[in-house]
């Protein structure tokens, strides 16, 4: 079959995919979704290419992200192994990362469960960080002290025992004939590429925060007999709010013509007046006792917001509302704003999540990790500082000779280094 043969194939399959879900389900109903044909090739490929599908969910919202028809369709009809990876978990507590492991290992008998995080942190370091929402501290993008890179090879090895190569990650092994490719796949902005760099220990792809940075799948080795492959984000068809994965990562904030209602969704379930210290500009209060029984709504809260960080527009010096509210959004896909779900029976039962064996392994890998993240840091600092204070020694210059050539050494003897700036001399008037 020619290559113009498959496309076609695919194309009208495709299309008649997309007239089923609109055939059951209204377009107002359906949540985001990918359309684009060239996207799901991607995925079609990485899925015919790999041993192990590797799917990942960011840990504050992994039912949204975990796609039980992608599970079954890898399972029963492609009969390949499946891992799901708990991403991002420095951003919640350990006791919620344990609680949604078992819960996915509860309900799905044939799935390997991992944790992963590229940048760990310790409970200290979690504790510091709640409220501060303005935070201007950055991660250090250094992938070398991340969580869950060794749990997610053993669980490749528990599925492929013959191929026991993908335990000597990080020494020299011979080339095999038989390759073992992990694909990598899930919604966008999960963390696919950070994951990727996180277990060679170097930046490898590039990364971003916008949702679709990466276009086509990557490859890159890991050993000569164990080959990752990174798909691009695609968002499955679902019947999820809008609203939810807005605030989930699952849509670019920069292209949301409407964003208030989904600030408005997120005023609902998190106090945002009280974590942003807002308070109600003058001209919107009527008397001295409006603010204290003001009922806030969306418009309220960007108003605010704008107020307090300065935003205004360029001609009329308004309120930016509508950067105040992307500004809102924005803080909730990066964590910073902390909103997450619990699985069900979390808050009943958080006491035997807090004493469950997994999250006190949990908690102290994360630390021991954040321990030796930080003393590389101080020793860098250190070793930076010390260059800087090192004494830099001056090496003779050679002057070209020109006719006047004694003025020059004479000029050399008496102040030192000649300088090329033709208005030096000024200086000595």
């Amino acid at each position: 079959m020619s290559k113009e043969q498959v496309e076609n194939n695919e194309r009208k399959e495709f299309q008649k995919y997309l007239e089923e879900i609109y055939k059951h389900h209204k377009q107002s109903e359906l949540s985001y979704f990918e359309h684009n044909l060239e996207t799901w090739r991607q995925l079609w490929r990485v899925l015919e290419v790999s041993d192990i599908i590797v799917c990942l969910a960011d840990i504050r919202h992994p039912a949204l992200h975990f796609s039980p028809a992608l599970y079954e369709y890898v399972l029963k009809d492609l009969k390949k192994k499946f891992i799901l990876v708990l991403n991002k978990v420095d951003l919640v507590s350990p006791e919620l990362v344990t609680a949604w492991k078992c819960y996915f290992q509860s309900k799905y008998e044939h799935l390997s469960v991992v944790c992963f995080s590229s940048f760990p942190k310790a409970e200290s370091e979690r504790n510091k960080e709640q409220g501060k929402v303005l935070s201007k501290k950055q991660r250090r993008k250094k992938f070398n002290s991340a969580v869950g890179p060794r749990e997610l090879l053993a669980a490749c090895s528990k599925l492929c025992g013959d191929k026991d190569e993908i335990d000597q990650v990080h020494e020299e092994v011979e080339t095999n004939d038989a390759l073992l490719t992990l694909g990598f796949v899930g919604h966008t902005n999960v963390g696919k590429s950070s994951l990727l760099n996180g277990l060679v220990g170097k930046k490898v792809v590039s990364v971003s925060r916008t949702p679709g940075h990466t276009k086509h799948f990557q490859t890159i080795f890991l050993t000569p007999s164990v080959r990752l492959c990174d798909c691009p984000g695609l968002v499955f068809p679902s019947l999820v709010d809008k609203q939810l994965q807005i605030l989930s990562g699952l849509f670019p904030i920069s292209q949301v013509q409407e964003p208030y209602t989904a600030v408005g969704y997120l005023a609902a379930r998190w106090p945002l007046v009280h974590m942003l210290k807002l308070v109600l500009p003058q001209d919107l209060q009527e008397d001295d006792n409006k603010e204290v029984d003001h009922k806030w709504s969306a418009w309220d809260i960007c108003e605010a917001w704008a107020e307090r960080r300065g935003y205004m527009t360029a001609k009329a010096a308004r309120r930016d509302v509508y950067r105040a509210a992307n500004s809102i959004l924005r803080l909730a896909v990066d964590g910073k704003v902390p909103m997450y779900h619990y699985p069900p029976g979390f808050v009943q039962e958080r006491d035997k999540w807090k004493d469950h064996p997994d999250t006190l392994a949990l908690a102290q890998v994360q630390d021991q990790k954040s321990e030796s993240r930080r003393q590389r840091e101080v020793d860098e600092e250190v070793s930076e500082l010390r260059m800087r204070l090192k004494p830099h020694s001056l090496q003779p210059r050679d002057f070209m000779e020109s006719a006047d050539g004694d003025d020059e050494d004479e000029t050399a003897e008496e102040g030192g280094l000649v300088s090329n700036n033709p208005f030096a001399l000024l200086a000595d008037e």
